[in-house]
């Protein structure tokens, strides 16, 4: 997986730290594992638990962005959000 991070998110610690840990460890990491220790116990009812609950969050994602999200495709950073070093 790649993540591409903008200039001005490369000196935000807390960014990189959250794309880091959230996309690698948790997501890269532990729903492989989940799911192998889910299909070796034999329960198809776990793992199509696992699996609906997998849906209902990517759903719930999708709801979430579908309200908050901002309209950023094709602008460059500077017309989405102000600059962090802007001065009023």
């Amino acid at each position: 997986m790649t993540v591409t991070v903008s200039p001005m998110a490369k000196n935000n610690p807390v960014l990189i730290g959250e794309l880091g840990v959230g996309k690698t460890v948790i997501g890269g990491m532990a729903g492989p594992w989940l799911f192998g220790a889910l299909i070796d116990t034999g329960s198809r009812t776990s793992l199509f638990g696992a699996y609906l609950l997998g849906a209902a969050l990517m759903i719930a994602a999708g709801l979430i962005a579908a309200f908050l999200a901002v309209a950023a495709e094709r602008k460059p950073l500077e017309e989405v959000a102000r600059p962090l070093a802007f001065v009023d």
